[in-house]
């Protein structure tokens, strides 16, 4: 059977075939997948065997689960994955399964959010100064009325390893 462009996509269709619109077909012919009698008809036997001869093999057909195995074991080494449908699938769920013990990580208490981190950090740096800044109004009587060097030293050194384990002793709201 022989017919136009349009006539021939209209018979893909029929059968189920892929490339059943105008622009596929002419696409196939310009491309030199399937060709035109003298007459500018198209022979459809002839056609839908040039499509399947000429089809550009790129694209993997599609495969059975028990070759899924092996498609994923052929993943590169180097990290790239495959363009297979299930090594895409395998990534999907291991994502999931990760953002699912970051969530458990979090309502755990072992895991905070960024920026209840700042805000803590922020606190913790905020009594550290203030309490650094006030030494200075507190030492500086006591070290002025005293004239020995090591006495100084003493005060100065307490009060600077109380500033210390105040530190070390924080503990947050949040925790």
């Amino acid at each position: 059977m022989t017919g136009s462009q349009r006539a021939y996509a209209k018979h893909r269709r029929a059968v189920g075939l892929a490339g059943g619109t105008l622009s596929a077909v002419q696409k196939a012919i310009a491309s030199g997948r399937i060709t035109k009698g003298s007459d500018g008809k198209i022979d459809f036997e002839r056609a839908d065997r040039e499509w399947e001869e000429n089809l550009n093999h790129r694209k993997r057909p599609i495969q059975r689960f028990d070759q899924a195995e092996q498609v994923v074991t052929d993943a590169h080494s180097d990290g790239i994955p495959t363009d297979s449908f299930f090594e895409a699938q395998r990534q999907h769920e291991w994502i999931k399964v990760q953002k699912e013990e970051l969530e458990l990580r979090k309502r755990r208490g072992e895991l905070w959010e960024k920026s209840e981190v700042e805000e803590e950090w922020g606190k913790l740096l905020t009594t550290f100064c203030n309490r650094i800044m006030g030494m200075v109004d507190k030492l500086a009587p006591r070290v002025a009325a005293n004239s020995d060097v090591h006495e100084c030293r003493s005060i100065i050194e307490r009060e600077v390893k109380e500033a210390l384990l105040a530190l070390n002793g924080y503990r947050s709201n949040a925790a």
